[in-house]
């Protein structure tokens, strides 16, 4: 399984769009349920301002059997962003730079499904 995915770049090769597969925590939000139940439960499909997808809407033509099981669980989702290299940078300098902003994406996807999913669940009619 691949946390990154190259999908395109412009006609320089300098800037390209990148689909990144982050985990969903597995933690409870503040009702009790599990975070990747809720990412299974929201039909939106598309989270905004992060534009994360859940389930099998990915846009990575070659994603594996074992992505695509693991978006249908909520174990992850994917983020789609641009990417714009340094010229004159080596292939192994751009894979740096993609997997620090990884990390930061991977940093606010939780942050964002925290926020969108706190009381995901809640039901006042059983009280």
């Amino acid at each position: 399984m691949s946390d990154i995915h190259i999908l395109e770049g412009d006609d320089d090769a300098n800037e390209f769009n990148v689909a990144f597969h982050v985990p969903v925590p597995s933690e409870d939000n503040s009702v009790g349920v599990n975070l990747q139940t809720c990412v299974t439960q929201d039909p939106t499909a598309q989270i905004h301002p992060l534009v994360v997808k859940g389930g099998t809407n990915s846009d990575v033509p070659w994603i594996s059997q074992q992505e695509i099981t693991a978006m249908n669980d909520g174990e992850i989702v994917e983020y789609q962003d641009a990417f714009t290299r340094t010229p004159g940078e080596t292939p192994a300098q751009d894979l740096v730079h993609i997997k620090d902003k990884w990390h930061v994406v991977e940093a606010k996807a939780a942050e964002f499904l925290r926020n969108r999913y706190k009381y995901w669940g809640r039901d006042d009619s059983r009280s």
